[in-house]
């Protein structure tokens, strides 16, 4: 008899069988987003400690810039130092050997430098005198003694000899290092380097390159997971309820409470661990260069994300447990913990959803004023910039110690490009009075500048000016005359006094051009200029009115030069596409020796579309992870309404027929769902104020609302129909 009332079981299992695929289509999807998040953070770990591999509890940073110091006295001055302080003096450099980067770190080390720190060495030994390295790969050299473990193996590194070094390299010793001491002795060891290299020590501190570290997408994965986690939980609760009558059937055959919750779940965790396990092996596949030690890890976060799952399946016996088989036939149902976790998921959700509101706001801001300026770059599109280029040698690395071969290149392509292609320089930008407060370290205030006031900034050479050219009472060839950096100002700063501070500041900053300021200034017009500058357009500063003009010739406009290494939207560079131009442009590579950089030249606006491109995946992906937790909510919302119309169908049912509103047969529920909607809003006020953000938060508001009563009709006129039909 058992056996026919489990087979009839399954022949009515399609709505089980549903339920069960896509939960386990769901917890596999969390699998491989939870393995995908551990191997992004583990790469990310990996590369932190392989960039800051050799650094000790103490250490702090100096930069030599363009020292004619031989290589022979800085490595007798860092023994000498070494020697007294018991410090290590670390160079980093970035080579390209064999198609590969390879960052080397060499110093001139203490005799205990090896001992006391952890290189975390898969194989072999540390070095033990100035011939012998170690690195994180096989070099096949004699002289290797060591391999340093590099998990995903993708981090050339090679640790060895300051001597060592130049002897193989260039023995200039401009670059970036770093000093391993006792922290006391930090100002002594300034002092002597400072002394030695013939500069000050906030010179010596002061850094030309600034490293950023990424992590991926990450925390964009983390939400995605966290949703899908929500997801999950709400069918964890509702799943018993929907299986009212096939628990029933169970009990009424003898199952055991186990037994029934085997039945529902055993095949969704079976699923699970095997894909737990299937996702280890791939990974292991495609990168052999995993350890044990990874694995063991990956594989004790997925144990813990199998431990909530089964956590939450227990929940399911809770609720089965309530379920007797009395109270099956009554249509009585226990369903107070469901409802309440439904509920807390709710609010978990509003929380998310005001959280990923204020920087969507953003974003989209962003978005807007991107399509705004589309048109203006459009008739940008028969002009030319720098859109490619590649680092060779040490390029790199000179560019990182502000000492950059590759910039000189370039800067003596532009000079030719003037000449025989019109090339024009424009580079916009803008002082607010926040900027301009930063400069009173280096150039004494009268007062602090309040206003709220913002001058906007156009920097271009003679080419770029004559685009301009009708705004102008005189030639503008008359403004690029003489050795003076000529401004033009409109009137209306005549008598600004903190324009002239904006003035003081400018000189300050091409003050290594012995820069003599030429204030001129020109009426002022209704005409917009096209600032061309993507953080310009990012500021709402797409479009401006009377600028102040700084002319840029020659010797001022080499100490802008490193602007034209800028990525190509952010480019100052203005070449017309013409035919005559293209072969003007490839004779420049030449002759500057670019070819090997793989310099190119493409379509502004080509460039532009790829950064709008970004930008609205930028976009998308927020708008998507809002929709997902507006989904979760819905899905809240659809199964409180579910729940409590299976538990008071009847009181709801008796108040329909005798005529009460919507509002009289909910009214807990409404209350507590007005209670989350102004916690939300609370919330969103506290974080960051935005019109934009409250904006969207009430339309989301406004759509919870009318799902939630659309589904309560729609719910209590099929329960009442069934009912009237004497259905229970």
């Amino acid at each position: 008899m058992r056996k026919v009332i489990s087979f009839l079981i399954l022949l009515k299992k399609g709505v089980l069988w549903d339920m069960k695929k896509s939960m386990t289509i769901l917890l596999c999807t969390i699998s491989v987003l939870v393995s995908l998040v551990f191997g992004m953070i583990a790469k990310y770990n990996d590369y932190l400690k392989i960039d800051n591999i050799g650094k000790t509890e103490f250490n702090f940073d100096f930069y030599i810039n363009e020292s004619t110091i031989s290589a022979d006295s800085l490595l007798n001055e860092f023994s000498k130092i070494s020697k007294q302080y018991d410090a290590s003096i670390i160079r980093t450099d970035i080579i390209d050997e064999n198609n590969k980067s390879v960052t080397y770190k060499s110093g001139v080390f203490t005799d205990t430098y090896f001992e006391k720190n952890n290189f975390n060495l898969q194989s072999g030994r540390t070095p033990k005198n100035k011939n012998e390295f170690i690195s994180t790969f096989k070099t096949n050299d004699s002289n290797q003694v060591g391999i340093i473990k590099d998990i995903f193996d993708d981090d050339p590194l090679i640790i060895c000899s300051l001597e060592s070094y130049f002897n193989k390299y260039s023995e200039n010793v401009t670059g970036s290092y770093f000093v391993c001491c006792n922290e006391k002795d930090k100002e002594s060891i300034l002092q002597n380097l400072s002394v030695f290299l013939g500069v000050s020590q906030t010179d010596l501190l002061k850094s030309n390159f600034t490293k950023t570290y990424s992590q991926g997408p990450v925390e964009i994965l983390i939400i995605a997971c966290f949703i899908l986690l929500m997801i999950y939980t709400l069918m964890c609760l509702f799943y018993p309820t929907s299986q009212t009558k096939i628990i029933g059937i169970y009990k009424l055959v003898g199952y055991k409470l186990r037994d029934i919750w085997g039945c529902l779940n055993n095949s969704i965790l079976v699923v699970d661990v095997i894909f737990v396990f299937a996702s280890l092996i791939i990974q292991k596949i495609f990168i052999p260069s995993l350890d044990f030690a990874y694995l063991a890890k990956l594989l004790g976060i997925q144990f813990i994300m199998l431990l909530i799952n089964i956590i939450l399946s227990w929940t399911m016996m809770l609720i089965i447990k309530k379920y007797t088989l009395s109270s099956i036939l009554k249509g009585f149902f226990h369903v107070r913990l469901s409802l309440l976790l439904s509920y807390l998921l709710k609010v978990v959700t509003f929380v998310a959803i005001v959280l990923i509101l204020s920087p969507l706001s953003d974003v989209l801001q962003t978005t807007m004023l991107t399509y705004a300026a589309a048109s203006a770059y459009e008739k940008e599109s028969k002009y030319m910039t720098i859109s490619q280029y590649d680092y060779i040698d040490d390029e790199f690395q000179q560019t990182i110690n502000g000492n950059s071969t590759l910039k000189v290149k370039v800067y003596n392509m532009f000079k030719e490009l003037e000449k025989t292609s019109d090339a024009e320089y424009i580079k916009s930008y803008y002082f607010d009075n926040e900027y301009l407060n930063s400069f009173a370290k280096n150039i004494p205030l009268k007062r602090e500048i309040k206003s709220n006031e913002e001058y906007f900034l156009l920097g271009t050479n003679l080419n770029g000016m004559k685009r301009y050219k009708g705004l102008f009472n005189d030639s503008v060839n008359k403004y690029f005359e003489g050795d003076d950096l000529t401004v033009l100002a409109p009137k209306k700063y005549k008598n600004n006094t903190d324009f002239k501070y904006v003035c003081d500041i400018l000189q300050w900053l091409y003050k290594d051009s012995n820069a003599k300021l030429n204030v001129q200034f020109y009426n002022n017009n209704d005409r917009y200029i096209f600032t061309q500058n993507v953080q310009m357009i990012g500021a709402n500063h797409a479009f401006v009115k009377n600028p102040i003009y700084v002319c840029l010739h020659d010797q001022y406009l080499e100490h802008e030069s490193y602007s034209f290494l800028d990525s190509a939207i952010s480019n100052p560079i203005r070449v017309e596409n013409t035919k005559a131009n293209r072969q003007n442009i490839r004779r420049a590579i030449v002759n500057n020796k670019l070819e090997y950089n793989k310099v190119k030249f493409g379509s502004i606006n080509v460039d532009y579309k790829g950064y709008m491109k970004t930008t609205i995946m930028g976009t998308f992906i927020l708008v998507m992870g809002l929709t997902l937790i507006v989904i979760v909510d819905i899905l809240a919302s659809y199964y409180i309404i579910l729940i409590v119309l299976v538990s008071r169908k009847k009181q709801i049912f008796v108040k329909k027929m005798l005529g009460f509103s919507v509002l009289d047969r909910y009214k807990n529920e409404i209350f507590y769902f007005i209670t989350f909607y102004i916690f939300g809003f609370v919330q969103l006020l506290l974080i960051k104020p935005n019109k934009y953000s409250a904006l969207i938060y009430m339309i989301l508001v406004g759509i919870d609302i009318f799902i939630s009563y659309a589904m309560i009709k729609c719910k209590e006129r099929k329960q009442l129909n069934g009912m009237l039909k004497g259905e229970e």
